[in-house]
């Protein structure tokens, strides 16, 4: 053996001790995997189990849970269920040095047909998760934690005992209750007990209304006028905040999310929730859910559900029905709806197809007339909640066949109620006395129900330039400060506006003209996603922002 091959076998050697050296100093802990899972003893009572993230845990690889600022860095427990189906699983306090914690609980036969249950952070003691799980005795729970994002070490506790008190029978869907079908405006209520011995029924989070568990189940039969209200309501004050989730489908196993409320019963408290429903087949099941808004409370609230008066079908099918919309300085909205109405390509194959906001039929039309200024906006906007996605297409020409030439299309622009995806098209240089044509639709044909729609003129360009040009806002996502800084020449005073994913107004300053910036304390805001909009007379503009 030469010098250099001696030299070269030594420098492999020293390598591969170092690389074994290095590999067992930084080795992830066993239950980094969901495989290696630790088991937990489900006791009657609470017996913690410490949590340790040192910092070596990496991504398990499992697909993303759905909160708490998963980043990574997840640790992974199992446990059996006992005798009664019923358990709860908390994490709680150690030394202070791990503060904020996510949990998602999985079931399923092995680590390779996990399904997501429930994600929960921040619902029980300070910013620790718990949560109530229901599954058959002798199924597999798994258990996934993490820091959020993954950038402190330390430890907390974990434990899970059983609940032995019996559930309710409509905990389940397949357990959900009857609920009959009112006459037409005429509440015959439904009295909800909750005495804190529901769990979570599996069937994945609505994410509204702060739900964490705790869920109790409904059904109706839809009457042959095909339109509904469902709404809860208070009974005694000892509940005050609740959620409400409505599924369609042909039975448990197959349900479809079709709307979460939170909040919107105009008849009484704002936290209670209503939801009306039209053209629905006679005969159709619906599902009904609803819980206490983060878990808080215990005792009772109403539910009800009774036919409502049908919407008048619509007279602007079609191009040539189309209704005249004023345009003013201001929105003057015209309340509109999509009640049976049909596909205009039905009527004129020729119309250019819309090509955003996933258009599938189910059309209804609108005209404005151009302004003097050659400028303006549409816009559409949330009602009643019965319509909450809908899309916008403007067309120049006119109704004949092969007349029609789309101008623009829109999803989910719209500024008005930035928290739903309604539209917002501007159009400049236009020809003044020019006729415009607007097509709306529900987005994949998916809602029947009523919208807003009004048309502004605006000021022509100009080399004043007094129209807002531009909001910047930084850093975004943000944790601490938002500086909010306004791009404009010779901008009027106006209003800067911060909205939660509600659609409620959380904030609100006057931003002057001869200010550079402005700052918002963020910290005082739950993490998620909210809606900046300046606004003053030459318009409004919008911003996404996520504070975490």
């Amino acid at each position: 053996m030469n010098i250099n091959e001696l030299i070269l076998k030594k420098t492999t050697l020293l390598l591969t001790l170092l690389s074994l050296f290095s590999i067992n100093i930084f080795a992830q802990p066993a239950n980094n995997l969901c495989t290696g899972a630790t088991n937990l003893t489900v006791g009657a009572t609470c017996s913690n189990t410490l949590v340790t993230f040192d910092g070596t845990a990496t991504d398990s690889g499992i697909l993303a849970p759905v909160c708490a600022n998963y980043t990574g860095g997840d640790l992974w427990y199992s446990l059996t269920m006992p005798a009664s189906g019923a358990v709860s699983i908390k994490a709680s306090n150690d030394d202070g040095s791990i503060t904020n914690v996510g949990m998602s609980i999985y079931s399923g036969s092995d680590c390779g047909s996990l399904k997501e249950l429930l994600c929960a952070f921040n619902n029980g003691v300070g910013a620790y998760p718990e949560a109530n799980i229901s599954q058959p005795a002798g199924s597999t729970i798994y258990i996934r934690v993490w820091e959020e994002g993954n950038d402190a070490i330390g430890t907390f506790n974990l434990c899970v005992t059983e609940i032995t008190t019996a559930v309710p029978v409509n905990n389940e869907c397949a357990g959900a209750i009857d609920l009959t079908v009112g006459a037409l405006d005429t509440c015959s209520n439904t009295l909800i007990t909750v005495d804190g011995t529901a769990t979570d029924s599996g069937i994945g989070n609505p994410f509204c209304a702060d739900y964490v568990g705790g869920d109790l189940w409904y059904k109706l039969t839809v009457p042959a006028s095909g339109s509904i209200r469902i709404e809860t309501d208070t009974n005694d004050n000892s509940i005050t905040d609740g959620g409400m989730a409505v599924y369609t489908g042909a039975d448990c196993n197959n349900l479809e999310l079709y709307e979460c409320k939170d909040g919107g019963n105009t008849d009484s408290l704002e936290d209670f929730e209503r939801l009306d429903l039209y053209g629905r087949t006679p005969g159709e099941v619906i599902y009904v859910r609803v819980w206490v808004f983060n878990g808080a409370e215990t005792g009772t609230f109403n539910i009800c559900t009774y036919e409502i008066t049908p919407l008048t079908p619509v007279t602007n099918d079609d191009c040539v029905d189309a209704i005249e919309l004023t345009v003013g300085s201001t929105c003057i909205p015209i309340l509109a709806s999509n009640y049976l109405a049909t596909s205009s390509e039905v009527a004129d194959p020729t119309i250019p197809a819309p090509g955003c906001a996933n258009y599938n039929g189910n059309d209804v039309w609108f005209k404005v007339t151009v302004p003097a200024s050659g400028r303006l906006e549409i816009e559409t906007y949330e009602n009643d909640g019965t319509l909450n996605d809908g899309g916008m297409a403007v067309y120049s020409g006119s109704c004949d066949p092969s007349g029609l030439i789309l101008e623009a299309c829109d999803d989910d622009n719209g500024v008005i109620t930035p928290s739903k995806k309604f539209e917002r098209i501007e159009l400049s240089g236009r020809t003044p006395g020019e006729e415009l044509f607007i097509r709306i639709w529900a987005f994949e044909n998916s809602r029947i129900g009523t919208f807003n729609i009004c048309a502004v003129a605006l000021n022509a360009l100009g080399n004043d330039k007094n129209e807002v040009a531009e909001l910047e806002v930084f850093p975004n996502p943000v944790s601490t400060d938002l500086v909010v800084f306004l791009k404009s020449i010779n901008s009027l005073d106006g209003d800067v506006k911060l909205y939660d994913i509600q659609g409620k107004l959380v904030f609100k300053k006057l931003f002057f003209k001869n200010d550079s910036q402005i700052k918002i304390d963020v910290s005082q805001f739950s993490k998620g996603m909210y809606f900046l909009k300046f606004g003053n007379s030459k318009g409004v503009i919008s911003k996404k922002i996520i504070i975490e």
